[in-house]
Order: C-alpha cells, then structure tokens, then sequence
C-alpha cells in the first residue's frame, strides 16, 4: 500500500488515517496513557513502526476497558430491574394478590421455597422484599443508576409501597431508597415531585 505520510512504511492512508485518529482520541483523554505521553514527547526519537504499534496496542487496551464499562452498566441496569420485580412481586403476596411468575421472575431470583405453608410463605416475601429494597438503597447512591431506577419506574413503586404497607422497616426502607435516588439528580427529583411521593414520605 502507499505511505501515508504519518504512518509507517507500507500503511495504507486508510489505516494511516486510523491510527492518527486513535492518537488524537488517546492523547485528549482526561488521564491519557503515561505511555503515550512519553512516547509523544519523544517525538522523532521513536520510529513510525513503534508508534503505530503502540497506538494499536494502547487503542485495543481501552477498547477492551470500555466494553468492561458496559458490560457493567448492563449488569447494574439489570440488577436493579430485578430488584424491582423482586419488590413488586413480595409486595403483591403481602397484601393478598399475588402476580403470576414469568420465567423471567425465577431467572431474577424472586422465586419463594417449594411446599412453604401461607405463614412461612408470608415470612419469606416479607425478608425478600425488605433485601430488595436494601439493594436497591445501595445501588441508587449511583447518579446513573439513579436515573435508570427512575426511568424503570423505580419512583412510582417506591410510592405504592408507601402507600400499601404500615410496616415501619418497609416505609422506612422505600423512603430511603428514594432519599439516595434524589439527593444528587433533578430529574429524579422532578419525578418523585409529579408522583407526588415527596409529599408521602
């Protein structure tokens, strides 16, 4: 292929075009690689070939960084779906109208023991749902998570927990988990003020 100029010998412009964008992207990050830096600062003292390997290298290295990112914005999202649904769920046994379970609720771990008799059944969705909502207390403290439990409908159930249990440790749990999710985001904020929830708690 044609020398492109900035890249190394036998670099195609396409690919010479690349590896100037990965450099342009790596070196305006907040904390750029202390590798890059090094290596920008050399200049001329590093060869074209060097240079370009180690962009690739560096280049794949926050690629891979980024997926993680992802993967774990994913796992937070789904966690807190399943939190929910866990809520829902016990909340609907404890006031005596069960919702049907879906595969998707055993998947999410809301399934109650086998055989259990209407008391043991009543303790188990009362423990449940109060790990729930401890979980969910945790995970809101999170700005991101915060918006995505908003967006989930996290606010309007935190309200018709409110609204349905007298039990101090459940009221108690709900109103904090939607303290955490507003203290530090206005759109949450502005939700639990249009559902009216600020006022119950």
């Amino acid at each position: 292929g044609a020398d492109a100029g900035g890249g190394s010998p036998g670099m195609t412009v396409k690919e010479a075009d690349k590896l100037e964008t990965a450099k342009r992207i790596l070196a305006g990050l907040p904390q750029p690689e202390p590798e890059l830096v090094d290596a920008l600062r050399k200049g001329p003292a590093l060869s074209k070939a060097e240079m370009a390997k180690l962009l690739d290298r560096l280049w794949q290295k926050r690629q891979s960084e980024l997926r993680e990112v992802m993967a774990s914005v994913q796992t937070e999202a789904t966690m807190m779906q399943g939190l929910l649904a866990r809520a829902m769920q016990a909340s609907a046994h404890l006031s005596g109208q069960p919702l049907p379970l879906s595969p998707d609720d055993e998947v999410l771990g809301v399934k109650p023991p086998l055989g259990a008799g209407d008391t043991e059944l009543g303790d188990w969705y009362h423990a449940d749902l109060l790990q729930a909502l401890e979980d969910l207390e945790f995970h809101v403290t999170d700005v991101d998570n915060a918006v995505d439990f908003s967006t989930m409908g996290g606010v309007d159930i935190m309200g018709k927990l409110l609204q349905t249990h007298d039990h101090a440790a459940i009221r108690r749990l709900a109103a904090w988990v939607v303290g955490n999710a507003v203290k530090y985001n206005a759109d949450v904020q502005r939700r639990a003020v249009e559902s009216g929830l600020l006022a119950q708690l």
